[in-house]
């Protein structure tokens, strides 16, 4: 009895290895490490933003994977914007800025209830999404425009994430910056 136990143990243990081994494969290295100095980089862009007066930290969402920090948001002159862009270039180990940064408006066709509604409607497909390894995904509307952050598994996957934000009812545009693990590390846009 005590046999089958030692080898349903050792079973589930290479099962739980295989599958870390799968994941970290998919991931290419955002083990936990990378996971958090890429969180500590975030944070430390936000901390900037907030010590700023000349950036509004509440306008502007920080998102950070491998070296290339992503600015989402909106701004209220070209100061503001180019500020932010300067500041998230200025920490230790950002490699480049990519910005998705749009001039605030007053459209009634899309108001925060609707970016919330379409930031939801937009993870939630994802997530039911099998076949795309969603967890290192994040999603923002702004302006009724989705922007796709993170990394996946293939191209394939960026593929499918930006058909599923375009079904939702109100997207304008879909911004993919996702990366593929498996080739290279390029943002992919499609409009």
């Amino acid at each position: 009895m005590k046999k089958y136990a030692f080898y349903g143990v050792l079973f589930f243990v290479l099962f739980l290895f295989a599958s870390c081994t799968v994941y970290d494969t998919v991931i290419r290295e955002r083990n936990a490490e990378v996971y958090a100095r890429d969180e500590v980089k975030e944070a430390t862009i936000r901390a900037k933003f907030i010590e700023d007066p000349g950036v509004r930290a509440m306008d502007v969402s920080t998102y950070f994977y491998g070296g290339q920090a992503y600015l989402v948001g909106e701004y209220d002159s070209p100061y503001q914007r180019d500020r932010a862009v300067m500041l998230a270039g200025s920490v230790n180990g950002v490699k480049s800025v990519a910005a998705y940064l749009l001039p605030k408006t007053k459209d009634e066709r899309c108001g925060p209830a609707d970016n919330t509604r379409i930031n939801s409607e937009v993870k939630a497909k994802i997530l039911r999404d099998s076949g795309i390894w969603s967890t290192n995904v994040d999603v923002k509307s702004v302006q009724c425009n989705v922007v796709l952050l993170g990394v996946v598994g293939s191209q394939k996957q960026i593929g499918r994430a930006v058909d599923h934000a375009f079904s939702i009812s109100g997207v304008r545009k879909v911004k993919s910056f996702l990366i593929s693990a498996q080739e290279e590390k390029t943002p992919v846009a499609k409009k």
